[in-house]
């Protein structure tokens, strides 16, 4: 695996790559220049002016002090390159040139603020064991230094060798042990103190040194459009919020900078099968009511999903992953002419991975097998995407699957021989993944690594799947006794599990100290009669609350009818208004023009009468006669009720006016 690897027998654990957050919080250059300053003080403790350096004690020497396993010769040339001035080559050996006294003062000094800064973590959190459990009552400061290295382990920052010493039992249970670290982390993190700072400091710098066992050289600047990611189906679970909140974030927070790194998400299908599966098999437990035990979707058990909601997320589930910017495709088939070719033997690797694999699921041999051959067809996949090509850049590597099994990258890396620090092999982990994405975005997210550490401690505060597992199966065997009620009490706890902020499961992870050795009978029983009498006042206390919530509720509603009422007399007042004035406007002209053009008639004939211009004739008498009548008819209409017909169409014509401009309002009104 591309981790940078710890032997537990070393005496420095926490000193080894802390020293590397200390250079980058300076420099923020490549990782080569990470790599700079601890070279250089190698060679100037190891080499007189003038005299050739000697490479491979320098490489034994960079595993031994910093913890960088196996460094290539290569890569100790890159950086010997970097340091001309200092160190120069002639014929093919690197001399160093000058005096670096200065700079082996400079990186001591640094290296004696981490040494002081890790022993004060170690003395804080030897005190914090002791006081909070019997087991760690007597223990020393060489076995705080391991616990905290398994802690690291756990979390997916390092990884750990020579650990058969540590099988007794103050070693033995990680979970317990990560348990009481996290309690420790959280506690100086919500002090704001200066030991959550260095713990900080220690962390960042082991993820910095996994970035260099990634790729040793990269450009912090370049995008990765270039890139296809592929996503784990447990992965995407967390991308869609169904687990836990820290788990949800941190997944959501790697998609974001994907995206800023232009970076192309994707899924396989049979990946995207797998994850249907995964949340079917929830809905199955939900239906049977064992959906709290072990393997499960905390995300959805917070929220109090139901049997429907379960099925309303498998009948939208592509759209639900496309939503999220992941694109569901096929696996690359094995035609020549669409440039791909089997490039690894696929039935030998899947023999490999049966036989070293860590079957935890050892009662389900098939659902093992299944998995392992998913996992063989998405690495082939990736392979055939590649061409056959090894990179050495990440942005140059075509595709890369995203996954949170250490195990499968370890046994992958290990087949396929991929060379530490100058070749990208075909999966990554979450943790180098955006320390990656961290390094190429850290000025607009200074604080990711912090983030980061939090997350992952609060996740060691829930219960694992292994002691809900254990505590069910207590609740089962004095259910079958007869000694708790299934309907009552459980039900109860159930309910407080989606209700509270802290779940009635990870306050029972508090009561037992985080050790799963504390779960008995006697412990249940106590958990259950105490639950009882809470989980009742608890429910007197919703009940009258959701009264309050009732009678609010009644009192809104009410409120908002008035405030409707109001809103509906408003506009029916405006649109009358409105359509009155344009009624009488209407009749104004009208009016206007016919007794107008009656006057015009009337008098153009008695002019020309009076005139004497023509004779008196029928036609003259008639036309002053029309004009006479249709002032007296328009007369008629506005001022005799029975005769109203003009005005009869004007009303009616403004009566459907009225009605429009309130429908618009009150239309508009809703919307709103």
């Amino acid at each position: 695996m591309s981790r940078v690897i710890i032997d537990m027998n070393n005496n420095t654990i926490l000193n080894n790559t802390a020293i590397l957050t200390a250079i980058w919080e300076e420099t923020k250059k490549d990782n080569i220049e990470l790599l700079k300053p601890m070279i250089l003080f190698l060679v100037g403790n190891n080499t007189k002016i003038g005299n050739v350096i000697d490479c491979e004690k320098i490489i034994s020497l960079m595993n031994e002090q910093f913890s960088f396993k196996e460094l290539p010769m290569a890569v100790l040339f890159k950086v010997f390159n970097r340091l001309k001035g200092k160190i120069n080559k002639v014929n093919k050996e690197y001399y160093l040139i000058c005096d670096v006294t200065k700079e082996l003062e400079e990186f001591k000094n640094k290296e004696d603020i981490i040494r002081n800064e890790s022993e004060q973590v170690i003395k804080e959190l030897a005190k914090f064991l002791r006081e909070s459990d019997n087991k760690f009552k007597n223990i020393d400061r060489s076995q705080t230094e391991k616990l905290f290295a398994i802690f690291l382990e756990q979390n997916g920052f390092i990884t750990l060798k020579n650990t058969r010493g540590l099988e007794d039992n103050l070693f033995k249970d990680k979970t317990h042990i990560c348990f009481h670290i996290s309690k420790f982390v959280l506690k100086h993190h919500e002090d704001n103190s200066k030991i959550f700072d260095y713990i900080s400091r220690i962390t960042l710098g082991y993820m910095l040194a996994n970035a260099i066992y990634f790729q040793v050289e990269n450009d912090n600047n370049e995008t990765l459009k270039k890139l296809e990611i592929y996503l784990d189906a447990p992965f995407i679970l967390n991308v869609l919020g169904y687990k836990t909140r820290e788990q949800n974030n941190s997944a959501k927070k790697l998609i974001d900078l994907l995206k800023e790194k232009k970076a192309k998400i994707k899924c396989f299908k049979h990946n995207y099968e797998e994850l249907y599966n995964i949340i079917a098999k929830y809905r199955e437990s939900l239906k049977n009511g064992n959906h709290l035990e072990g393997k499960t979707l905390e995300g959805l058990n917070l929220q109090g999903y139901s049997l429907s909601d379960v099925d309303r997320i498998l009948g939208n589930l592509k759209k639900l992953v496309n939503n999220e910017g992941i694109e569901i495709v096929d696996t690359p088939d094995y035609k020549k002419d669409n440039g791909y070719v089997e490039v690894i033997g696929e039935l030998e690797f899947e023999t490999f991975l049966n036989e070293n694999y860590n079957k935890k699921d050892k009662d389900n041999e098939k659902k093992v097998e299944r998995m392992i051959q998913s996992d063989v067809k998405t690495i082939a996949s990736i392979a055939r995407l590649r061409g056959g090509d090894k990179p050495e850049k990440l942005e140059e590597s075509k595709a890369i699957f995203v996954t949170i099994n250490y195990d499968l990258i370890t046994l992958t890396n290990s087949y396929f021989n991929v060379k530490k620090f100058n070749e990208i092999g075909y999966l990554i982990n979450d943790i180098e993944l955006i320390t990656v994405l961290w390094l190429k975005t850290y000025k607009s997210n200074p604080d990711l690594p912090k983030i980061k550490l939090v997350e992952n401690a609060r996740l060691s505060l829930e219960m694992t799947d292994q002691i809900k597992y254990t505590f069910f199966n207590v609740v089962e065997k004095l259910k079958k006794e007869g000694l708790i009620n299934d309907g009552d009490v459980l039900d109860n706890i159930q309910i407080s599990n989606y209700n509270n902020k802290e779940s009635a499961l990870n306050d029972i992870m508090t009561d037992i100290n985080g050790n799963v050795e504390n779960i008995n009978e006697e412990f249940v029983l106590g958990v259950f009669s105490k639950k009882s009498d809470v989980l009742k006042n608890q429910l007197t206390q919703k009940e009258e609350e959701l009264k309050i919530i009732k009678i609010e509720n009644e009192l809104l509603k009410k409120q908002k009818e008035i405030e409707e009422e109001k809103a509906r007399k408003k506009f029916k007042d405006i649109s009358k208004l409105w359509a009155n004035c344009l009624k009488y406007i209407l009749i104004l002209i009208i009016c206007i023009i016919i007794i107008g053009l009656g006057i015009y008639i009337c008098l153009q004939d008695i002019k020309d009468v009076l005139n004497k211009e023509t004779n008196i004739n029928l036609k003259s008498i008639c036309k002053i006669c029309f004009g006479i009548i249709l002032i007296i008819v328009m007369a008629l209409d506005f001022l005799i009720p029975k005769s109203k017909y003009l005005l009869k169409h004007i009303n009616k014509w403004s009566s459907k006016l009225e009605n429009f401009l309130y429908t618009k309002m009150l239309k508009r009104h809703t919307l709103k």
